[in-house]
């Protein structure tokens, strides 16, 4: 069994006036995630939060024992946030960074989209 610890912090840094960072942390289903609103474009918090709610969701139709497709997580939830940006911003629409993952069999599978970061760490690379 994978034992893990997670631990989530964002910061508005010195340059934007609302933080537009949201993250998806859910240790017992072992699902970790980071969004950030495309800075620049309205409505970036927004979609931030609706990248991490339909991907949480997504995972959580997933079976049990069942691979997930990511990339068709990914997609639906980007349908998602477009539909939501034409709502709150027709002409320019919205946008969102996504990094997330979840540990299966002490593999970590990843889906990635735009500039935010994962990093990983083995307790034997420091040993």
């Amino acid at each position: 069994m994978t034992l893990i610890r997670s631990a989530a912090l964002s910061d508005i840094g010195r340059v934007r006036r609302k933080n537009e960072d949201r993250y998806l942390q859910d240790e017992p289903r072992m699902l970790f995630g980071v969004a950030d609103g495309v800075g620049g474009l309205p409505g970036g918090a927004e979609a931030a939060q609706r990248t991490v709610e339909e991907i949480e969701a997504g995972m959580k139709q997933v079976s049990a024992g069942a691979t997930p497709d990511l990339t068709a997580v990914v997609l639906h939830a980007n349908e998602l946030v477009h539909e939501l940006g034409a709502t709150l911003s027709p002409v320019m629409g919205i946008g969102s960074t996504l990094t997330f993952g979840y540990i299966s069999n002490q593999t970590l599978h990843l889906a990635h989209v735009g500039d935010s970061r994962c990093y990983t760490w083995r307790k034997d690379e420091f040993s």
